[in-house]
């Protein structure tokens, strides 16, 4: 709390300096900035998106999809992850036939977040498998060919 007082007490003295926004507008500004500064500390708003919404984050995205898709579809009772992953098979040809369309990617990825999920990965059990797989690919040896820029680049295998 004493940052946040810290901040105020800043705004105060340069609130007090004339410009052209005059005394008003410019604790009109001030207050705005330190509601949007308790909101963020709250968790009610992110600063981290880059396509100008306050409100999203992965967890949210992942649940809504998840209640969207049992109810759609039905649970992982009904339907499990094989579904999906054939559907992410058709998803990736219009992905390599599309690249340059965000929504393509966000197609692969809602499919291969209903498998994880039908298979009983939760978010963080699919987060983990990733951390994972990740310390695993960085300790491989990749050699790109610079001849054939779209082409796969495997890891060197013993």
């Amino acid at each position: 709390m004493s940052e946040l007082n810290n901040r105020l007490e800043a705004l105060r003295i340069l609130m007090d300096e004339e410009d052209e926004m005059g005394p008003s507008g410019r604790w009109a500004e001030a207050e705005a900035m330190a509601l949007l500064l308790a909101a963020w500390r709250a968790g009610r708003v992110s600063f981290k998106d880059e396509g100008g919404s306050s409100d999203l984050s992965f967890a949210k995205i992942w649940q809504e999809h998840e209640d969207w898709s049992y109810d759609v579809f039905g649970g992982p009772d009904v339907k499990g992850p094989i579904g999906p992953i054939k559907h992410l098979g058709k998803e990736q040809k219009e992905l390599l036939e599309n690249p340059d369309d965000p929504s393509e990617y966000a197609d692969c990825m809602f499919l291969i977040m209903d498998a994880a999920r039908r298979q009983g990965l939760g978010l963080q059990g699919l987060l983990k498998a990733m951390a994972d797989k990740q310390r695993i690919l960085w300790a491989r040896d990749y050699r790109a060919d610079p001849n054939n820029p779209d082409e796969p680049v495997e890891h060197r295998r013993s």
